[in-house]
């Protein structure tokens, strides 16, 4: 009985905190039609943003981090949202494994460029290595 409370006050404690970050998470968007920069903090280096109909799409530069290649959705500019990483992972050799000593800092991938044809989202980038 006494382990099933626990259970029950830490889930509801994990609720409330999950809640008071979601309250304090930036947001550009004003309410009322302004906007306050930054619009978001978090370092996308080099974005490269296109327009689809009513919708953009910004895709950023992640170096050396993996998931590499952020792309981000928006349908004002002003709000975004994370969709998705171009790639998992990559393999080439021990430093892009952070193994045995080895390390890719500044190493990766570089300004994407992002272009589209009927439903199909391709975003292109340098890699550096």
């Amino acid at each position: 009985m006494i382990t099933e409370m626990k259970h029950i006050v830490n889930s509801i404690l994990l609720l409330m905190l999950s809640m008071t970050a979601a309250a304090l998470s930036w947001t550009a968007d004003n309410g009322n039609g302004t906007y306050t920069n930054p619009l978001f903090y978090d370092e996308f280096s080099d974005p490269d943003i296109i327009r689809v109909d009513d919708d953009y799409y910004l895709a950023g530069t992640t170096m050396h981090c993996l998931p590499g290649v952020v792309i981000l959705h928006s349908k004002d500019l002003v709000n975004w949202e994370f969709m998705s990483y171009c790639m998992e992972r990559f393999d080439l050799g021990d430093e892009s494994r952070l193994e045995n000593g080895r390390e890719a800092y500044g190493q990766g991938f570089w300004a994407p460029c992002s272009s589209t044809t009927t439903a199909r989202f391709m975003p292109s980038t340098s890699m550096e290595r």
